[in-house]
């Protein structure tokens, strides 16, 4: 009988190793891929925000091209997402887009915000990007 406890107790604390197991690997491969995501969305953030701030710069006519830039940075960022701080650095990122746009902007003084706005939005997503890793 004791034997047979034994065994028992044996396969049960196997199990529930085995499980403890398998749940840190679903983990780690959650983590992983949110994490490549999260990397790839801030690449393409960077590229847009490139390619929109020397559209204007260089006073592009093509006012398409630069609007459809803009929403798609408007969307990429997503204001409504992330806690109050990086909501009002994205908020404030999208209105300074909306800024440079006007013409009694200073544009070199605009695409300095812009690109300070935009290394505080990637520094907090890289800080939640390492501390789902």
């Amino acid at each position: 009988m004791e034997t047979l406890m034994g065994v028992l107790i044996g396969a049960l604390f196997g199990f529930f190793g085995a499980y403890l197991k398998y749940d840190a690997e679903i983990r780690k491969i959650k983590a992983q891929y949110l994490s490549a995501n999260r990397k790839a969305w801030m690449n393409r953030v960077v590229e847009k925000i490139v390619d929109y701030a020397a559209s204007i710069k260089h006073h592009s006519s093509d006012k398409e091209a630069i609007t459809r830039l803009h929403i798609e940075l408007e969307l990429l960022l997503n204001p409504t997402e992330g806690d109050s701080a990086i909501k009002n650095k994205k908020i404030n990122l999208i209105q300074e887009l909306e800024n440079i746009e006007k013409p009694e902007s200073d544009v070199e003084q605009s695409i300095r915000k812009i690109i300070n706005l935009t290394k505080d939005v990637l520094s907090y997503e890289w800080e939640m990007v390492k501390r789902n890793t």
